[in-house]
């Protein structure tokens, strides 16, 4: 689990993560960038983090939630993986220490977290696809014109 949490790398990629939400408009940039969303017209799991995030860094709370409730844990996250980047290294040695003592839980929590992570993409897919074919305009007969 340590590979994962303290690596100079993964801090890395926090602060830059952390920097590109900072600068990235809350509503999105008007570009899809998720090809599974282009390709489907449905939310993957992951669809909404960035906007998540962003709006987080921009204090606008309840729009993070709405993109995506597991921003929150993610900011969390990141902001960890960047604050470890300023620590000197006897505080990372303590660190380390900490979560290989703790490398069961950790594990576990984590496993979890993904679990939750992917029935709650999923779920949002399927009631995603639902609403726009329950609510589709039923097709009209092979060769008849649309009347206006």
């Amino acid at each position: 689990m340590r590979k994962i949490i303290c690596t100079e790398k993964n801090a890395r990629l926090s602060l830059l993560i952390l920097a590109v939400c900072l600068v990235h408009p809350p509503h999105g940039l008007g570009i899809p960038v998720c090809l599974f969303h282009r390709l489907t017209g449905l939310p993957c799991p992951g669809c909404g983090l960035t906007r998540s995030i962003s709006s987080i860094l921009h204090g606008r709370f309840g729009l993070a939630f709405q993109y995506h409730p597991f921003g929150f844990l993610f900011i969390a996250l990141l902001a960890l993986g960047a604050a470890y980047t300023l620590l000197r290294a006897p505080a990372r040695v303590r660190i380390e220490r900490w979560v290989d003592r703790r490398n069961r839980p950790l594990l576990y929590a984590y496993r979890i977290t993904l679990a939750l992570f992917l029935v709650f993409g999923f779920v949002r897919m399927g009631v995603t696809a639902y609403n726009r074919f329950a609510h589709a305009e039923p097709e009209r007969t092979a060769g008849l014109a649309r009347l206006p």
